[in-house]
């Protein structure tokens, strides 16, 4: 699928020729299972590369055996932090879910245990977040 920028006039009637205006596309690719693209060698490239299914040690060896790239320590390293980066953001994304099923929670006046029970926050923990959403504890 391709993207592109088209003009549209807000105010006034200027024009101006695409080549001025149109300079980036965007282009989505849906990588899925890298086993799906076998045909295409850079799907599959990608797919390895931004799986979040595969471990570290498959796709090192899917990109030595199956490019012949040959993992250095450099790109090794960096595989590494991106692999930490997207676990920070998953880390991330699940503790503002639970926080909000906290509030959600506390703005339903459930008990205190119980919610410490489906969040598995501590109660500190939990009356803080009260706290800073000006919601008390159920008594």
């Amino acid at each position: 699928m391709r993207y592109a920028m088209q003009e549209e006039a807000i105010i006034g009637e200027a024009s101006r020729p695409s080549e001025e205006y149109d300079m980036m596309s965007i282009i989505l690719v849906n990588l899925g299972d890298p086993v799906a693209h076998e045909e295409n060698d850079a799907l599959r490239l990608l797919s390895v590369l931004l799986s979040t299914e595969m471990q570290p040690q498959e796709k090192k060896q899917v990109l030595a055996d199956g490019f012949a790239i040959p993992m250095t320590q450099e790109m090794e390293e960096e595989a590494r932090i991106m692999c930490n980066l997207s676990d920070g953001i998953e880390m991330r994304g699940i503790e503002k879910g639970k926080t909000e099923m906290v509030l959600e929670m506390l703005r339903a006046k459930q008990p205190l245990e119980l919610i410490v029970q489906f969040s598995r926050f501590s109660k500190e923990k939990i009356a803080e977040i009260g706290k800073q959403n000006g919601i008390p504890l159920a008594e």
